[in-house]
């Protein structure tokens, strides 16, 4: 996996469950994992861009949210997110949970019912939380380790 800079407070599992029980949700495996390692933060060498094999998906990471413990005062936790995004607003569906957002301000999120990565084009809502939902990525590990620099995905 890539590694992480600018990342929050460590966790333990014990702290994941607790967020996550919180959601009334089950987290997947590699995002509990990814959370364990690094909170939030940035991948090192400026990779913010990811493009999928058949290059018809190309996006772009300004941070991987923290959770628990904001890093500053403007953050927003993972958890802030979900609760404003998918309960009070319906803009995802429930069982998405953005863990990083776009320079945009959209999500992406793991999927906790089929562990795949998508974005939430929030301006395409039409009344149903699916109508904002892009397919991304297979899993979490393939979008991280997927990450490119600017010079790299474009050259």
């Amino acid at each position: 996996m890539q590694k992480f800079i600018n990342t929050g407070i460590k966790l333990t599992e014990s702290d994941i469950k607790n967020v996550s029980k919180g959601m009334n949700l089950t987290f997947p495996k590699d995002l509990v994992e990814l959370y364990t390692q690094y909170n939030g933060g940035e991948i090192e060498g400026e990779k913010y861009f990811y493009i999928d094999e058949d290059n018809d998906v190309d996006v772009s990471v300004k941070m991987f949210l923290p959770m628990k413990y904001k890093q500053s005062e403007n953050d927003i936790l993972l958890e802030e997110l979900y609760q404003s995004l998918a309960v009070e607003k319906k803009l995802i569906p429930l069982s998405y949970i953005p863990f990083a957002i776009d320079d945009g301000g959209y999500p992406y999120c793991i999927n906790a019912n089929d562990d795949k990565i998508y974005i939430g084009y929030l301006e395409d809502y039409d009344g149903s939380p699916e109508s904002t939902i892009r397919f991304i990525s297979d899993s979490l590990i393939k979008f991280i380790n997927g990450m490119k620099t600017e010079e790299e995905a474009y050259n």
